[in-house]
C-alpha cells in the first residue's frame, strides 16, 4: 500500500485497522445486496482510475450512472468502480493511503482539507437530495401534517430524534442547518443521531427507536412503502432550497499529488461524470432500470422508481461544476465548523470552478 507523505498529513494518515477495512471494501460487491455491475469491470487498456463510491445511495446517482452505463471507457478510462458502503472518513482514508485514487465524501472532504489533508475537489456531481422522514405515528401525535407550511413542519421537529449519517457528514450537517435556520438549537432542541450504517437507520424507524430519519432517496423508501413513515421535509422538492441550491454534493476528490501526475485521467473522469449527469437527467427507462438492477436489486420496483423520480426532478443544480456560490453555501452548512483554511481557488480543480 502506498502511504501518504508524512509532512502535514498526520491527522489523516489512516490506522492499519481503517486501511484494512478500506482494502476489504474495495474487493466487495456493493449496494443493497447488489453485486458490482459486469460493465464496471476494468476494460482492456485505458487510464486506470480506482473510484471508491460511498455506498449505493442515489445521493451519488451520477457516479452510479457512469459506472452502470460504461461511460468512462468511452473517455479512455480503465475505471475500477466499487460502491463499498464505507463511511466518509474511511473513503478519505482510502484515498490518503493510496487504496483508492478518487472517492466522494462531500462535507467531510472540506473537514479533511481543514485538518491538513492535501485533497482537491474534481467535480460536484449531484444536488442536495436529502429528505427528512417522520414515522407516521409521530406525525399523528404532533398534529402537523406533511402538507403544512414549511415553517410549521420545521418547528415541529423540536424534541424529536432524527437518525442520519455520521457526525460531520453532509446529511448530518443539513439537518443541523435546517434546525438552526428554523430558530432552534441543533444541540439542544433536536436529537440528531449520527450512524454509519444505513440498515440501522431503516431498522430504527421500523422498531420505533427513532422518531424520524434523514437521508437521500434510495434508503428510507421501503419504510414509506411499508406504511411506517412519510417524507416530511424534502430538499429536492424545494424545501429550504435557498439554503442548499448549488451546495456541494457528490463531491469527487483525489490527492493533489495524484491529480498533478494524472491530469489526462482527471479530465477524462470529469468529462465522464458530466456525460453521466446529462444521461441521468434524460431519465430514460434503460438508464433507470440499469441503475436499479446493478445497485438496488432488492428494492421494490415502485419504491425505486419513486426515489429515482425524486432525484431526477430535484430542483436546483446544474452540471458538475463546483460554483463559488455553492462553495459559500457548503461552508455555511457546516454549522459551528471552522473552515478558515479552506480556500475556494485552492481546493477546487480549476476547470470545475465557475
Amino acid at each position: 500500500m502506498r502511504r501518504p507523505p508524512k509532512t502535514g498529513h498526520a491527522a489523516w494518515a489512516p490506522t492499519m485497522a481503517v486501511a484494512a477495512l478500506v482494502l476489504a471494501a474495495c474487493g466487495s460487491p456493493a449496494g443493497s445486496g447488489g453485486a458490482a455491475p459486469a460493465n464496471g469491470a476494468p476494460p482492456p487498456g485505458g487510464m486506470l482510475v480506482r473510484q471508491l463510491n460511498p455506498g449505493a445511495s442515489l445521493g451519488t446517482s451520477t457516479s452510479l450512472t457512469m459506472a452502470s452505463m460504461g461511460i468512462a471507457a468511452k473517455h479512455g478510462l480503465n475505471l475500477q468502480f466499487n460502491a463499498s458502503g464505507a463511511s466518509d472518513t474511511n473513503n478519505i482514508a482510502a484515498v490518503m493511503s493510496g487504496a483508492a485514487d478518487v472517492s466522494s465524501a462531500s462535507a467531510a472532504t472540506l473537514d479533511a482539507i481543514q485538518a491538513g489533508a492535501p485533497l482537491e475537489i474534481l467535480a460536484c456531481t449531484d444536488q442536495r437530495y436529502m429528505q427528512i422522514y417522520l414515522r407516521n405515528d409521530i406525525i399523528a401525535r404532533i398534529g402537523v401534517p406533511p402538507t403544512a407550511p414549511l415553517a410549521d413542519r420545521a418547528k415541529a421537529l423540536k424534541g424529536l430524534s432524527i437518525a442520519t449519517s455520521a457526525a460531520g457528514s453532509q446529511n448530518n450537517d443539513m439537518v443541523r442547518q435546517i434546525v438552526k435556520a428554523s430558530g432552534m438549537d441543533p444541540d439542544k432542541d433536536v436529537q440528531v443521531v449520527g450512524l454509519g450504517d444505513t440498515s440501522a437507520i431503516v431498522g430504527g424507524i421500523k422498531t420505533k427507536r427513532f422518531d424520524g430519519a434523514a437521508y437521500s432517496p434510495g434508503v428510507l423508501e421501503q419504510n414509506v412503502a411499508d406504511g411506517e413513515a412519510s417524507v416530511y421535509i424534502s430538499v429536492p422538492n424545494g424545501d429550504f432550497l435557498d439554503l442548499f441550491d448549488g451546495a456541494f454534493s457528490g463531491t469527487i476528490f483525489a490527492r493533489k499529488d495524484w491529480v498533478e501526475k494524472h491530469m489526462d485521467a482527471v479530465n477524462a473522469l470529469v468529462d465522464s461524470l458530466a456525460e453521466a449527469r446529462k444521461l441521468k437527467q434524460a431519465n430514460t427507462d434503460a438508464v433507470r432500470e440499469k441503475v436499479r438492477t446493478d445497485w438496488f436489486p432488492k428494492l421494490d420496483q415502485k419504491v425505486f422508481d419513486s426515489a429515482w423520480t425524486t432525484v431526477v426532478n430535484a430542483k436546483g443544480g446544474d452540471g458538475v461544476k463546483c460554483t463559488r456560490s455553492g462553495f459559500d453555501k457548503t461552508i455555511a452548512a457546516g454549522v459551528g465548523k471552522d473552515y478558515s483554511k479552506v480556500k475556494y481557488e485552492d481546493v477546487i480543480l480549476p476547470r470545475s470552478q465557475g
